[in-house]
């Protein structure tokens, strides 16, 4: 069931017809004439509020197994968002604005045939401040973090990463220097054998603002 500006598209593009479903189009303006009548004295099934069964969790759990198919895409869909990444990280120079990486994420998410989603970006103080940032108009300085969800047919990969200018500052941690950067970046430091899963989970009972964990470099 769709309107009547949806429906072309969903049977030329979606092919939906296709797969065996039988579409029903109602005039935009007035929706609800054509299936009131359909839906009379059904069961109806549904992922949201209303008058039929809720079947959010049953469909939650159907969606949270990746068919091989889906495994596929999915690994596909991560590699292009490493590769926007990438791209954008190399583009980022100090003095533009998070309004500007946020525009350039977009855009190489476009590019590839995606949406971004999430797209957050913060620079500097913003980090430590705030954990879900929202691009603003500020210039980067010294360090800037990049939030990337990119929704790719029908997948939906996560990566964040943080771009750094400048000299690093470095602390003696267990035989390893550490830089000064933000929390969500501390569980980078057991990939590298570096620190152990004890000292991060001590590292994240301290305050947020001494939590400056990012990149780890041996002695």
């Amino acid at each position: 069931m769709t309107s009547n500006i949806e429906a072309p598209r969903l049977r030329q593009e979606e092919r939906l017809e296709d797969l065996g479903f039988e579409m029903v189009e109602e005039l935009w303006y007035n929706r609800g004439k054509r299936t009131t009548p359909l839906l009379a004295n059904k069961r109806i099934g549904q992922d949201g509020p209303g008058n039929g069964v809720t079947l959010s969790s049953d469909l939650q759990q159907l969606r949270s197994v990746l068919q091989a198919e889906e495994v596929v895409r999915l690994r596909h869909a991560s590699t292009l968002a490493a590769e926007i990444m990438d791209e954008v990280i190399r583009s980022v120079r100090p003095g533009i604005s998070e309004y500007e990486v946020a525009a350039r994420v977009a855009a190489a998410s476009y590019k590839r045939g995606g949406n971004a989603v999430v797209n957050l970006v913060a620079s500097d103080e913003r980090i430590y401040d705030y954990r879900h940032p929202l691009p603003t108009n500020k210039a980067v300085r010294h360090y800037a973090e990049i939030v990337l969800c990119l929704r790719y047919r029908g997948v939906t990969p996560s990566i964040t990463r943080l771009i750094h200018f400048g000299p690093l500052l470095w602390w003696p941690y267990d035989g390893c220097h550490l830089s000064g950067f933000p929390s969500s970046w501390v569980s980078l430091l057991t990939m590298v054998g570096c620190v152990t899963s004890a000292h991060m989970f001590s590292l994240m009972s301290t305050p947020m603002p001494q939590r400056f964990l990012c990149f780890v470099r041996k002695v």
